[in-house]
């Protein structure tokens, strides 16, 4: 009973306020069309709407408010403006600088490949005999000369890929055992030059095949391998492990360097970063960037795996077969 006339006294004092509202509302009707006008003049600048004004005062009141508001929206489309400029601004200058960088680099290249033939003419004798020391010094040159190949070749790579979408040119049927044995052999020099060497370990057949971008995969193994030789401290050899995962095959290239930190794991993609301990070969961040974007365009992923003062593991992961459109 006492509940019931607790819901009779609500349900009362709700009839009277709706009651009540609306000889309010109608009282004032003027004055709430003008604040539907404020209100939708609010919601078009949140929407990015910044040509709206407001208009129809009548009253004094009404008067000040919208010259308030009017100057508001003049002065956020002013400064909105700025912003618009300034960033179209930087956008100019970082595709001038993009451009440049290409241009460089592009220059730098020609002279690069033409020391290394030299020095590969030196070394075969075709210039004379040469002795044990210049052999030696000739050798080191052309190492240093095939790092500075490949940070060129990297910042080249990088520019294309970020100014056009990068499309595949997919050979199929590879055989990925071999495939990665002859990548290895191209680096192979720049290994004993640091005492170092590459063992390849296939945990799978020998026939082993599949659907890859020879030339934008072998970018990524050289990248990876230079860096597990750069950070190869503890030993003089790094592992190199292709194993079988289902649909997907796995390339592993193992250091046994000092380790990444976690903090540091999750930033080694980024552009330009080369991280505490120089995680690029190059020095300047682009390799690491440059091999994930290159794997999640061909359809897989990089995994990265650190135990601190042991060594590091960067696993490939990649889709063993695509679709044939010859087929």
């Amino acid at each position: 009973m006492f509940a019931l006339v607790n819901f009779i006294l609500l349900f009362l004092i709700i009839l009277i306020l709706i009651g009540f509202t609306f000889v309010v509302v109608k009282k004032n009707q003027k004055h709430n069309n003008y604040l539907k006008k404020i209100t939708n003049v609010f919601y078009q600048i949140r929407y990015g709407n910044l040509n709206t004004s407001l208009t129809g005062a009548k009253t004094k009141l009404e008067q000040e408010l919208e010259n308030v508001i009017n100057s508001s929206i003049e002065s956020i489309s002013d400064r909105d403006n700025m912003i618009q400029e300034h960033i179209e601004r930087e956008r100019e200058m970082a595709v001038l600088k993009s451009d440049f960088i290409a241009a460089l680099t592009h220059d730098l290249k020609v002279p690069v490949i033409a020391h290394d033939k030299t020095f590969d003419l030196l070394l075969d004798n075709k210039f004379g005999e040469l002795t044990p020391e210049q052999n030696e010094a000739i050798k080191n040159l052309k190492t240093s000369n095939m790092d500075l190949k490949y940070l060129i070749e990297a910042l080249l790579e990088t520019y294309k890929l970020e100014q056009t979408k990068l499309v595949e040119d997919v050979t199929y049927g590879v055989n990925v055992p071999l495939f990665i044995h002859e990548v290895i052999s191209m680096i192979e020099p720049i290994a004993i030059a640091h005492n170092k060497k590459i063992d390849l370990i296939v945990s799978t057949t020998d026939d082993f095949t599949a659907d890859i971008d020879k030339f934008l995969i072998k970018r990524v193994l050289q990248n990876l391998i230079l860096n597990g030789l750069n950070h190869s401290v503890n030993s003089d050899f790094i592992e190199v492990t292709l194993k079988a995962k289902g649909e997907n095959f796995q390339i592993d290239i193992k250091d046994s360097g000092s380790g990444i930190d976690e903090e540091e794991i999750k930033k080694i993609f980024d552009k330009y970063y080369s991280g505490s301990n120089g995680l690029t070969r190059s020095g300047v961040g682009l390799g690491l960037y440059l091999s994930n974007k290159i794997v999640k365009a061909c359809g897989g992923k990089i995994k990265v795996k650190s135990d601190m003062g042991k060594n590091t593991v960067f696993s490939i992961i990649l889709p063993k077969y695509k679709n044939n459109p010859q087929e």
